[in-house]
């Protein structure tokens, strides 16, 4: 049995209110390139595909500027470190979330609220060779 659009639809959608395009599952997937096994966060590319027909429905470059001679991974701070400083930066914190289809809310949770640890993130990035935390302005 393969389960089809119409089944991926929870039960307390109110269907009539859902636009057709909607309905249209669209998945996202993004390549990064990366430099001796680290991500390079400004080199990467982006397909979305239509979730029915398997087409690519969009292809972005988001490569930007000019490329540059990156700095040999033997002279970074280690993966725990950069870890440490972003959870010192970015702090956990409890959160609950409500289920929600095409902007319409469930009329109660499931059998227990969704709870989860998510992240409150800075616009910044983990400075690999001094392992702090650079914020970038927001213009």
């Amino acid at each position: 049995m393969s389960l089809t659009q119409e089944d991926s639809i929870p039960g307390w959608v109110d269907r009539s209110k859902l636009a057709g395009d909607e309905q249209r599952p669209e998945c996202y997937f993004t390549f990064t390139r990366t430099h001796q096994g680290i991500p390079v966060s400004d080199r990467s590319y982006s397909v979305n595909v239509d979730g029915l027909t398997g087409r690519v429905t969009a292809f972005h470059d988001r490569n930007s500027g000019s490329p540059v001679t990156l700095p040999d991974s033997k002279n970074v701070v280690t993966a725990e470190a950069a870890k440490a400083e972003f959870l010192q930066s970015n702090p956990l914190r409890l959160v609950y979330t409500w289920p929600e289809y095409c902007g319409q809310k469930a009329p109660k949770p499931p059998s227990g609220l969704h709870t989860g640890l998510r992240l409150r993130c800075k616009r910044g990035y983990i400075d690999a060779l001094t392992g702090k935390t650079v914020t970038l302005e927001m213009n």
